[in-house]
């Protein structure tokens, strides 16, 4: 309950104020295959395709999800500066636990087994 209403009143305060989104639930869609991407590389084309939105506008909201907090773009180290900034970053979601109720993981028995049975490797399985 407290994550349904966290996500509720993200989308009504944060991403009215930050976006102007207009379709919540395709942003709905868009954080849940986003959460089922953390520790990933990040592939703008792969999260578009399966949220169903354009690639600018994965990119547009994705910077939303970095401006308030509730993701990360870990960029690769390396020593040359040029390298750094061409290779792909890693995207994490700040709370565990959102990411696990957004991708609907939400038991202890769900956590140990979806990784055996390969769900953890195929996001598009858990976007509807």
């Amino acid at each position: 309950m407290f994550y349904a209403a966290y996500v509720a009143l993200y989308i009504e305060r944060d991403v009215r104020d930050l976006a102007q989104v207009g379709d919540e639930i395709k942003f709905t869609v868009f954080m849940t295959a986003a959460a089922s991407r953390t520790g990933q590389l990040l592939n703008l084309a792969s999260l578009a395709r399966d949220a169903g939105i354009s690639q600018p506008t994965a990119e547009r909201w994705l910077s939303v999800l970095t401006a308030s907090g509730l993701a990360v773009l870990l960029r690769p180290f390396f020593n040359n500066i040029t390298k750094r900034a061409v290779k792909t970053p890693k995207l994490y979601f700040m709370d565990t636990g959102l990411a696990a109720y957004l991708t609907r993981w939400n038991n202890a028995d769900v956590l140990k087994t979806a990784r055996w049975q390969g769900l953890f490797l195929k996001p598009s399985l858990w976007v509807k």
